[in-house]
């Protein structure tokens, strides 16, 4: 009966780590922007002691997960790009990744004004490649 349980849980384990994958974090997904001009960090978790490789925009990066399974590996300062990319980690492809401005705005649930409807908006000139999402 012992020996049973023993087998079992090895059995167990193994399947574990064979399965193991790199997970990027939450903020990885496609359709994403990266912030141009400044180091990218990229972060996830993996299994402790997993080697992890990202690629992007001809860079490639290695780091590896430590023992809390998390990993951390920087990107170069890109430049800004509208061309949709993929973004690499581990097997994992995010697609339709762009390099440009990243700009994030919050504030209090009475904030009703969308950004394309402001009046500073209104009355600029189009400019090629700044794309205002409503």
């Amino acid at each position: 009966m012992k020996a049973k349980t023993i087998i079992c849980v090895a059995m167990a384990a193994a399947s574990v780590v064979a399965g193991a994958a790199t997970i990027p974090a939450a903020p990885f997904t496609d359709n994403m922007v990266l912030q141009r001009g400044r180091r990218v960090p990229v972060w996830g978790t993996a299994q402790s002691g997993e080697n992890v490789t990202v690629s992007f925009a001809g860079q490639t990066k290695r780091g590896t997960a430590g023992t809390d399974g998390r990993w951390r590996v920087d990107l170069d300062p890109l430049a800004a790009s509208k061309e949709p990319r993929t973004l690499v980690i581990g097997e994992r492809k995010i697609s339709n990744v762009l390099v440009g401005e990243v700009w994030l705005a919050s504030g209090q649930s009475n904030m009703e004004r969308f950004a394309s409807r402001s009046c500073i908006l209104s009355s600029l000139p189009p400019v090629a490649g700044i794309v205002v999402f409503s």
